[in-house]
């Protein structure tokens, strides 16, 4: 994918009609998608418009919980939690 239309399909993906198209499949696929050089990687794109959006759903959050809590940003996750963001159930 390229870059401008990579941002598109990201776009798309995230706006879809009741979540449609927020699948296990999407987010394997933006997982293992390369980051431009310089840019923001795909999976974190994705999730950022998604929380922008509203709440992520389970599998969403456990995915996005992975990377936080791997950099130690335990705190960025709180406040997710707070906010009704990500859900812990």
């Amino acid at each position: 994918m390229k870059s401008l239309s990579q941002s598109r399909v990201l776009t798309m993906l995230t706006y879809s009609r009741q979540g449609i198209l927020r699948t296990v499949q999407v987010i394997e696929s933006f997982k293992t998608a390369p980051a431009p050089p310089g840019g923001l990687s795909p999976i974190l794109q994705y999730f950022g418009i998604l929380l922008e959006k509203g709440e992520l759903n389970h599998l969403e959050s456990v995915e996005l919980a992975r990377p936080v809590l791997q950099q130690g940003r335990k705190q960025l996750l709180e406040k997710w939690l707070k906010e009704n963001k990500v859900r812990h159930h």
